[in-house]
């Protein structure tokens, strides 16, 4: 969370997204692992996967900068659509860093970095001899062996209803 988070304005991330510089910045070996793996994805699937969507993500209200709850509109789409794309960030491994060719490029890693922490937490415990976990963070969910009554893990999965906490579906993992 301290390298990755939108939402912690001292976030390694954070601080990388509101510096304009497109000077390479150092960063962490784990932030640079996982925005790696990100533009690996964003290659292999001709951008579809694009960690450097944050701008649209806030302008639609879902980031950490609250919209008002309505649709913005096209001209204000466009007008961010410009600072959004995955070959404006470049990562750099050795002696890590991060460099971005257009100063207002905004990477979120929402979508890649929890499961990245539920693979470290799991692991983690397989190193340590942890036979039966289930971890989760944010809906990101690994699980070794059995439950405690010897069954295998369960998950519910939520109904995608606006408003409502119920379970759709209880899924054996």
């Amino acid at each position: 969370n301290a390298a990755m988070s939108t939402y912690d304005p001292q976030s390694e991330l954070s601080l990388f997204n509101a510096q304009q510089s497109m000077d390479w910045v150092p960063a962490s070996t784990e932030l640079v692992t996982v925005i790696s793996a990100a533009q690996r994805i964003a290659a292999l699937t001709d951008g579809a996967f694009d960690v450097t969507a944050g701008p649209l993500v806030n302008l639609w209200g879902f980031g950490p900068e609250r919209g008002n709850g309505s649709t913005p509109d096209a001209a204000a789409i466009e007008s961010v659509r410009e600072r959004v794309g995955y070959t404006q960030l470049e990562v750099r491994a050795e002696a890590p860093a991060l460099r971005k060719t257009r100063g207002d490029l905004a990477v979120d890693l929402s979508a890649i970095a929890k499961g990245y922490g539920v693979d470290r937490v799991a692991a983690r415990l397989d190193r340590l001899g942890v036979e039966a976990y289930l971890v989760e963070i944010g809906g990101e969910v690994r699980a070794g062996g059995r439950n405690v009554a010897g069954q295998p893990w369960r998950i519910g999965v939520e109904a995608p209803l606006a408003g409502v906490r119920t379970v759709q579906r209880v899924v054996p993992l």
